[in-house]
């Protein structure tokens, strides 16, 4: 997971960088409503890959940061269906326009804070500080504070 992390670390912030780039090359052009929206599906396709990425590769065991994010994105999610069934979808999808930006920049910390602790040989650490006893599997967890240790 240490490779993967990564370069998935380089490769979000590259899509993320060429998605602006582009957006602002179009802007006010005539392109512009053709490709504007491009970046949003392509940096949320390799979101969503990483997601998964990581759920497997862990076990299914993740830290604060990754749960909050999926959280989140599951409430979005859920008012997006709810909105769909009337005129309330527009008012949904407009704000999408301006929260998914957010929602890519966090996940993107997310896998750098990972990333980071992968690179401090630090893997066996969750993002909340406290000590992992196998690995990089948040199976079993210890408070770094108390004398004995759980397995």
């Amino acid at each position: 997971m240490k490779a993967f992390a990564r370069i998935d670390v380089i490769i979000q912030t590259l899509l993320i960088l060429g998605g602006l780039v582009i957006a602002l090359s179009l802007w006010g052009g005539s392109n512009f409503s053709d490709y504007y929206f491009l970046p949003y599906f392509i940096v949320g396709a390799w979101q969503i890959f990483s997601v998964i990425v990581h759920f497997a590769g862990e076990g299914g065991k993740m830290n604060k940061l990754r749960k909050t994010y999926l959280i989140t994105l599951l409430i979005v999610l859920i008012i997006l269906v709810a909105s769909m069934a009337s005129d309330a979808i527009i008012y949904s999808l407009f704000g999408l326009l301006f929260f998914s930006p957010l929602m890519a920049l966090f996940y993107l910390y997310t896998c750098y804070r990972e990333s980071q602790l992968y690179n401090q040989g630090k893997a066996g650490h969750d993002l909340s500080g406290q000590t992992l006893l196998r690995g990089n599997t948040p199976a079993a967890v210890v408070n770094p504070d108390a004398e004995s240790q759980v397995s």
